[in-house]
């Protein structure tokens, strides 16, 4: 029986032991990559990065000013999220999912926006909503990564609220 144990701490050990396979030059993945969408008019760039400076520093006010001024002079899905981003950090939820829908509405394939509504829905408790969404844009997205993206948010629906 000593045998026995002695053999299976053994076994255990060399299971145990680091492997050191060279597996290649790790790739990191840039989500930018998968954005199409850019804003063309530069004083609507220029004021979208003010806006993204004032947000840094929590000056959400300021930032929402900007960007409102951005969105005059250019329509874009991009400024819409960020809006609906400025105003989720002050806890502003319901205001934040129009600009959302406004962005969806312009672009359905601005897949940030996507996710940023499914939290808001999650964070008011709107969760057949926010699943609604993410399934949405996981059956419409081509794109490996919004894919998984969408299915990591949704897992974390059906963990927090479908529990049973």
């Amino acid at each position: 029986m000593k045998n026995f144990y002695a053999f299976i701490i053994v076994l255990f050990i060399i299971s145990c032991q680091k492997e050191t396979k060279h597996i290649g030059k790790l790739k990191t993945h840039n989500p930018q990559n998968e954005i199409s969408q850019i804003i063309i008019n530069p004083e609507a760039e220029r004021l979208f990065e003010k806006a993204s400076e004032k947000n840094k520093i929590s000056e959400h006010d300021s930032a929402k000013i900007f960007l409102e001024k951005s969105l005059i002079l250019e329509e874009n899905p991009i400024i819409y999220n960020e809006i609906g981003i400025t105003l989720m950090a002050q806890k502003k939820f319901d205001e934040a999912i129009k600009y959302y829908q406004k962005s969806i509405v312009l672009d359905s394939t601005y897949y940030p926006t996507f996710i940023n509504i499914s939290r808001c829905y999650l964070k008011t408790e709107k969760y057949e909503k926010g699943k609604k969404i993410l399934k949405k844009m996981i059956s419409n997205s081509d794109s490996e990564y919004w894919k998984a993206y969408g299915n990591m948010y949704l897992a974390l629906f059906y963990f927090n609220v479908d529990k049973d």
